[in-house]
């Protein structure tokens, strides 16, 4: 392959004359300059000073609008709000965005009559996909190198006793990327680099190329798992495509064809050779800040994370209600079988049937009580006492009755999953 030094210089005159960009080439991108600009408002509007509250309406009327089409062009009932971007609400809104920019590239063709090309245009559109694909994908990055993504690298103990039976697909992802930290921080590392080399233009395609291949993985790993995130990582991928996509031929030419090619001309986003070279200075300044953006809050959350005062897997040894012990009968569905406190102000209550129920909690060792809470609004308040390090007693009123619970602790290293040792060779 030719060198690809980039140089503002003129045309050659065999790239002079293509000054016409074909009829559907003119239609696809003003189609998509519509869809990246009102898709990227939810990409960048996190990161713009002063404008979370911007943020906040436009994902609320996001939601509205979305609900709104639910309701009165599908005519179903009202959904609830699931987490990730697998909603129906939201669907329906990237597929109004979808036809907003087919109406929009409509109209454009219409009025615009003549050829012509978009060149500058293009540049300053492929400038802002680059923008918003690097920020969203250093968030990613950012958050499997740090101990943050995944329960903070560490297995959550309320799954690691969970049998393998009750996890939700994406529950069993999750564990396995939780468990192995060398393998989330390798994929970390992937996505961090190739967010950094979008950040500059001699080495976009290079970054864009590397997060296909990433984007394309988390793409089957979310659609495998149903994790709930498809939607917002196909849409990385189209952005990872729409970078790479001017230097797929001659990428072709070099690896599939063993033909030589040529020098790709860019088209400067300014004709002052002064406001270029600023350009040229101001991109290292840019990827630092695309890159410190994600992570701020990141190390912000972790510097307020505090262990609670009960934390550890707790196995019910007697249970009692009224008074009278109940035995530990598997059909048993007022019954505790074990109760987890976990590091992150999480706690689960599983059930002699197994049945689990989620919490949050908070103590307050002055007054030696727990509070657990759901976003029902079911609440929970109990008495503890700790006679040594290996139990712990519960008391207070569950269903309408008083209830004293015995439980007895459980190092979480007895689990194999956590004592298991790497071997290189069997």
């Amino acid at each position: 392959m030719a060198s690809s030094h980039t140089q503002y210089t003129p045309l050659s005159p065999e790239i002079g004359r293509v000054t016409e960009w074909p009829a559907a080439q003119r239609v696809a991108f003003r189609f998509f300059f519509a869809y990246f600009v009102l898709y990227g408002l939810q990409i960048l509007l996190p990161y713009v000073p002063f404008a979370g509250s911007l943020n906040d309406q436009w994902f609320l009327e996001t939601v509205a609008i979305g609900r709104w089409l639910i309701l009165h062009v599908l005519h179903l009932p009202a959904h609830g709000s699931p987490s990730g971007t697998d909603r129906l609400d939201l669907f329906l809104f990237d597929l109004l965005l979808v036809g907003i920019s087919i109406v929009v590239a409509l109209v454009w063709s219409v009025l615009a009559r003549h050829g012509g090309n978009y060149r500058r245009l293009y540049a300053w559109l492929y400038t802002l996909v680059r923008i918003m694909l690097a920020v969203a994908m250093f968030e990613y990055g950012w958050g499997k190198l740090l101990p943050y993504q995944f329960w903070g690298g560490k297995v959550p103990l309320y799954e690691l006793v969970r049998r393998v039976g009750g996890l939700t697909p994406q529950g069993l992802l999750w564990v396995m990327m939780g468990f192995s930290r060398s393998y989330a921080i390798f994929a970390g590392a992937i996505e961090w680099l190739g967010s950094l080399l979008l950040c500059f233009r001699r080495t976009a395609t290079l970054g864009a190329v590397i997060l296909i291949g990433a984007l394309a993985n988390v793409l089957m790993l979310n659609v495998a798992y149903d994790v709930g995130v498809k939607l917002g990582a196909a849409n990385l991928l189209v952005m990872a495509l729409f970078v790479a996509a001017p230097d797929l031929s001659r990428l072709a030419k070099v690896l599939l064809l063993n033909q030589p090619t040529e020098p790709r001309h860019i088209v400067p986003l300014f004709g002052s050779p002064q406001l270029r070279r600023l350009r040229s200075l101001g991109a290292p300044v840019l990827a630092a800040l695309l890159a410190y953006l994600p992570l701020s809050p990141m190390l912000r959350d972790l510097r307020q994370t505090h262990p609670p005062a009960l934390f550890g897997i707790f196995e019910v040894d007697s249970f009692a209600r009224s008074g009278v012990r109940i035995p530990p009968l598997d059909s048993d569905t007022t019954r505790w079988r074990r109760v987890v406190f976990e590091q992150s102000h999480r706690a689960s209550i599983t059930g002699m049937t197994d049945a689990v129920r989620f919490y949050r909690f908070t103590t307050d060792t002055s007054a030696r009580t727990v509070q657990f809470s759901q976003s029902t609004g079911d609440s929970l308040q109990l008495n503890y006492t700790r006679p040594d390090e290996e139990h712990l007693e519960l008391r207070g009123v569950v269903g309408g009755d008083r209830v004293i619970v015995w439980l007895r602790y459980i190092p979480s290293v007895t689990y194999r999953l956590l004592n298991a040792r790497h071997q290189w060779a069997w």
